[in-house]
């Protein structure tokens, strides 16, 4: 997924948080007083990105639900939006939402589905 962004990463820290947190991390430093699935900070350093995604699990298990998808595959889809966040995607009007979404499904067939999971599971054990 990384390549097709073509980005440098230096770290990607995903976060899975309850729906309250998230709301207080959206209210704090976004000076939003709404629930989200989803908030990504991104730093540049030395040419590269360091990118926190935080995710609210509770939204994830929601939105599977309502788009029916499969839990996994609705992750996959936040991580996918956090990452196009952090090179500068935008999903505030309708033409840039479109254009989000359009890139999510980019990236998302761009990956071997199991082999990410694998990959990103072992790496958390590390």
């Amino acid at each position: 997924m990384l390549k097709k962004i073509g980005k440098d990463f230096s770290s990607i820290e995903l976060s899975f948080l309850r729906d309250d947190e998230l709301f207080e991390i959206n209210k704090k430093f976004l000076n939003h007083e709404t629930y989200t699935d989803i908030i990504t900070f991104t730093y540049e350093f030395n040419n590269a990105l360091m990118t926190e995604i935080l995710i609210s699990y509770e939204r994830a298990f929601e939105n599977s639900k309502k788009y029916n998808c499969t839990f996994e595959d609705e992750i996959l889809r936040l991580i996918a939006h956090g990452l196009l966040h952090s090179i500068g995607f935008e999903d505030k009007t309708k033409s840039q939402k479109l254009k989000m979404r359009k890139a999510e499904n980019d990236l998302l067939k761009s990956i071997n589905k199991s082999e990410f999971i694998k990959k990103f599971e072992t790496e958390k054990l590390n």
